[in-house]
C-alpha cells in the first residue's frame, strides 16, 4: 500500500512538471538514473539514460526555455508543443513505476492528467500582453525552478510529487472560483431583483396619468374647428 501512496506521487509530481517543461523533465529524470540516484527506472524506460537521448533532451529543454521567455512566442509554443507535452508528462509518470501493466497505465494516464492540468494552468494564467519587458522573463524562469526542483525532490522523496501537484491544483481552483464570480456579477448586474428572463411587471402606482379628451364646444362637431368667441379672433 505504501508503495502505491509513493508510486502516485511520483506520477501526479513528474507529471505536473513535464506538463510545464517536458524535455527539462524528462532529462533529469534520465541524468539521476544513469547517476544512480533517487528511484530507478522501470526497464521499459531505460533508454532514457541513454547518452545520446539525453543529448537531444538537454538542447530541447534549453530552447524550449529560451522561446519560452519571449513574449508572443511563448504562447505560440504552447500551442505547437500541447500533444508532446502529454506525451512526455505520461512518460515520466510511468517511467519510475515498477508494478507491472497495472502500474505502467497508472503511470501513464495519472501523467498524462496531471502533465494537461500543468499546462492548462501556464496558458490560461501567462499574460498575453505585460507593462514591463521582464514580465515574461521572470515568470518563465519561476517555472524553470518549480520544474528543476520539482522533479530532483520527487526523485529524491516521494512525497514531494504531492506538493509539485498541488501548485497547479489550487492555481486551476482559484481560477475556477474567480470565473464563477464573474458570471455571477453579471447576472446580477444584469437585473438585481428579478431573474434572467423575466420582464418586471410596471406597478399601477407608477404608471403615467391619463388625461380625458377635452368637450368640443356646444354646437360644434367633434373634429371640427370652433368658432371664434371675441372680434379680435374673427378673420381679417
Amino acid at each position: 500500500m505504501i508503495g502505491w501512496v509513493f508510486g502516485l506521487a511520483r506520477v501526479l509530481g513528474l507529471g505536473a512538471a513535464a506538463g510545464t517543461r517536458p524535455w527539462l523533465t524528462l532529462a533529469l529524470v534520465g541524468v539521476m538514473s544513469r547517476l544512480g540516484w533517487g528511484v530507478p527506472l522501470n526497464g521499459a524506460f531505460d533508454w532514457l539514460g541513454n547518452r545520446w537521448v539525453l543529448f537531444v533532451l538537454t538542447v530541447l529543454a534549453i530552447l524550449e526555455a529560451a522561446f519560452d521567455k519571449i513574449t508572443r512566442v511563448d504562447r505560440l509554443q504552447d500551442r505547437m508543443v500541447f500533444p508532446l507535452r502529454l506525451a512526455a508528462g505520461a512518460v515520466a509518470g510511468a517511467a519510475t513505476v515498477d508494478a507491472g501493466w497495472p502500474g505502467l497505465l497508472v503511470g501513464l494516464a495519472g501523467g498524462g492528467f496531471a502533465a494537461w492540468l500543468a499546462e492548462h494552468v501556464k496558458h490560461v494564467r501567462r499574460p498575453r500582453a505585460t507593462r514591463s519587458e521582464a514580465t515574461i522573463p521572470l515568470l518563465s524562469l519561476i517555472e524553470d525552478l518549480y520544474v528543476l526542483l520539482g522533479t530532483v525532490g520527487t526523485l529524491a522523496w516521494s512525497p514531494v510529487g504531492y506538493a509539485v501537484v498541488a501548485w497547479p491544483a489550487a492555481l486551476w481552483a482559484e481560477m475556477r472560483r474567480r470565473r464563477k464570480a464573474k458570471y455571477a456579477a453579471l447576472r446580477r448586474r444584469r437585473d438585481p431583483r428579478e431573474p434572467l428572463g423575466v420582464v418586471a411587471e410596471v406597478p399601477a402606482a407608477m404608471s403615467p396619468p391619463v388625461v380625458p379628451p377635452r368637450a368640443a364646444p356646444y354646437g360644434v362637431e367633434p373634429g371640427s374647428a370652433a368658432p371664434p368667441d371675441s372680434e379680435s379672433e374673427a378673420p381679417r
